[in-house]
């Protein structure tokens, strides 16, 4: 399914379209935090995700993150009724775990994930073992561009948006790599309004610091909701929407405190 990856380097399971050198002072001030954060998982611990044990730390997090997969999931597979096979990209896909679901799920569809953290990409490819319709590849979407223009249905940004500086920039790159009819989807991430922004920005540089990683706060991007609106995108799930309002105050669901969007290109 990947045939224009087959003539690049693979080192370690992970395929090559970037240099290394060009990230590591991101990555090792990235990998500090998710240390200090409790969010750097052993290869056990990884097979179990989104579902760590209960008494783990992390674990009501998790809940929301397995909830919001599984809506994803579950549209993806209606997708699959009009096409056979999906070319599902996922950007910024970390230790893969969410990668490694949507393979499982769509056995039929071709997967991608996308990082610059070469460790974490490895530890992915370690555990969930590319296959021959999944894929794990070091670098940006701006170098996938040279190798795969048009090629993906879907491209998938999970807990990651955050990551870029000038959002509506990579908007327009990301469309570039869909085939027509392609999706975009963002999850688990904020929005702000410009009267929320200057205070998440705040936030984040507080927190860095508080960390001593101040540098990362370079990294993390408060993103203003209007520069995502302008491409008109769709709402998948409100968490402020009352009956989700009312499931979590009951304890039966609707526990990701994030919306979830879905751009139609």
């Amino acid at each position: 399914m990947f045939d224009w990856l087959t003539s690049l380097p693979r080192p370690n399971g992970i395929v090559e379209i970037a240099c290394h050198d060009d990230f590591d002072r991101f990555t090792q001030a990235y990998l500090q935090v998710r240390q200090q954060e409790g969010r750097l998982y052993n290869d056990e611990l990884l097979r179990q995700l989104p579902h760590p044990p209960p008494s783990h730390p992390l674990a009501p997090e998790w809940r929301a993150r397995a909830e919001s997969a599984h809506r994803l999931i579950q549209h993806l597979k209606q997708q699959t009724t009009a096409t056979a096979t999906l070319r599902v990209l996922e950007i910024g896909c970390g230790n893969g775990w969410l990668t490694h679901q949507i393979t499982a799920a769509l056995t039929s569809s071709a997967v991608i994930g996308l990082d610059i953290n070469r460790p974490e990409l490895e530890q992915a490819a370690h555990i969930f073992k590319p296959a021959p319709n999944l894929a794990f590849v070091f670098g940006e979407a701006k170098h996938l561009a040279a190798h795969a223009p048009a090629y993906f249905d879907i491209i998938i940004l999970a807990s990651a948006v955050q990551y870029f500086a000038n959002l509506p920039a990579q908007v327009r790159l990301w469309q570039n790599l869909l085939r027509p009819n392609g999706q975009i989807h963002i999850l688990d991430s904020p929005f702000y309004t410009k009267k929320t922004l200057p205070k998440a920005k705040l936030a984040s540089r507080q927190y860095y610091q508080r960390l001593g990683v101040p540098e990362l706060a370079q990294h993390y991007h408060a993103h203003d909701i209007t520069s995502w609106l302008q491409f008109q995108p769709r709402l998948m799930y409100d968490p402020s929407a009352l009956k989700n309002r009312l499931l979590r105050r009951l304890g039966l669901g609707a526990f990701s405190p994030f919306q979830w969007w879905c751009l139609h290109v």
